[in-house]
């Protein structure tokens, strides 16, 4: 999936149902692989994507997130299947759970998820997801529980090319020295999520 259908054709079904139809030659429907389903979550932090099966959700991020084609166009590319405009069981799940995380009420999702990557970046999402709510992790301490103390780069690249906003938390990923660094749906979406989680501004816990 190109970036200009990106960016033209991923804010509504309809802008991109008409931006996938241009890009192909045909509308989703007419492939003969199993789609993939994309649906539109609010959240209080802006607009989201979800792209799920009826199994489990393999995308869920912010629409403005940098280098949103290239999540996508990885998930057409290593499942060779279409996406389509349309809601799940699972995606269905996952808008629930956030409307639960963001009012405090819930502190681990349980939507099966589908992982999109190598082996390591795998093993480095995991650790992610192994990360208590409310705690944080420095880069380098990631690096060391994955048994790659050397990988400090490596670990912060899968952690850039992590499709599983919030629910696969690379938002607990901070600087060593405590200070924020860079996160894909921007720096201050990162910091009101370790605000709602009160994390915001300590390294703590075992993974700290």
């Amino acid at each position: 999936m190109s970036k200009a259908l990106l960016e033209t054709g991923y804010e509504t079904a309809s802008e991109f149902t008409a931006a996938y139809d241009a890009q192909f030659g045909g509308a989703p429907e007419s492939k003969s692989a199993p789609p993939l389903y994309i649906d539109w979550i609010e959240t209080p932090l802006g607009r989201m994507i979800s792209i799920a099966d009826g199994q489990s959700l393999y995308l869920l991020e912010f629409t403005n997130r940098k280098n949103m084609a290239g999540q996508i166009s990885r998930l057409m590319r290593y499942y060779s299947r279409p996406i389509m405009a349309g809601a799940t069981a699972i995606s269905d799940l996952i808008r629930q759970e956030l409307s639960l995380y963001f009012a405090g009420e819930l502190t681990a999702f349980q939507t099966p998820l589908s992982l999109t990557g190598t082996e390591f970046q795998s093993r480095v999402w995991q650790a992610l997801r192994d990360i208590p709510y409310g705690q944080t992790c420095s880069y380098a301490k990631l690096a060391q529980v994955i048994g790659s103390e050397k990988a400090v780069r490596a670990v912060a690249s899968s952690n850039a090319r992590n499709a599983l906003a919030i629910i696969v938390p690379c938002h607990r990923v901070i600087g060593k020295n405590g200070k924020m660094t860079g996160y894909a749906g921007g720096v201050e979406r990162k910091e009101t999520l370790l605000r709602l989680e009160g994390a915001l501004n300590a390294l703590n816990g075992p993974l700290g």
